[in-house]
């Protein structure tokens, strides 16, 4: 039986979720050990902080249990408080909260990456100026050739009507 390539949505959201987990796991620690000043604070920072994720989680999944619609949390701040305050949240959470997020995971993937793209980057980048400068040449042969084969046959007409006597001997 063949296997067939494909990715379920679950399957490319495990992978979203786990290359930032991955990413993020390596940077964050060192910088809260070098934060705190004793073993025991850092990992209290890391158990509070799991705690808090957990209870987020936690609240985000009954208010998707209760209310089983796409925009829930929109419409749950919507209609307890005011339209214009879940709008602005909704736009915070869109321009601030995941785009700090997306920077962040960038920038640290760009550090990770950094020192395995950037030689394939310089060697592409020799590599088109090399090929830009072969095909400059190329193009001056190629255009010395038309010009010639253009230019060939006016100079034998030229050549010819030169050669014609119009004056009576």
């Amino acid at each position: 039986m063949p296997i067939k390539a494909r990715l379920t949505t679950f399957d490319t959201t495990m992978i979203v979720v786990s290359l930032v987990i991955g990413i993020g796991i390596f940077r964050t620690p060192a910088m809260v050990a070098s934060a705190s000043a004793k073993p025991v604070l850092f990992f209290a920072a890391w158990v509070l902080g799991g705690a808090i994720s957990f209870l987020g989680a936690l609240t985000f999944a009954e208010i998707g249990s209760r209310f089983n619609k796409p925009g829930a949390y929109y419409k749950i701040v919507a209609e307890n408080y005011h339209s214009s305050l879940a709008f602005m949240l909704n736009w915070t959470s869109v321009l601030i909260v995941n785009g700090a997020g997306a920077a962040a995971v960038a920038m640290i993937g760009a550090e990770y990456l950094n020192p395995i793209i950037l030689p394939i980057v310089f060697i592409l980048f020799l590599l088109s100026i090399s090929v830009n400068v072969f095909l400059t040449q190329t193009r001056q042969a190629l255009f010395g050739i038309i010009v010639f084969i253009s230019g060939f046959p006016l100079f034998l007409v030229m050549r010819k009507a030169s050669r014609k006597k119009t004056a009576p001997e």
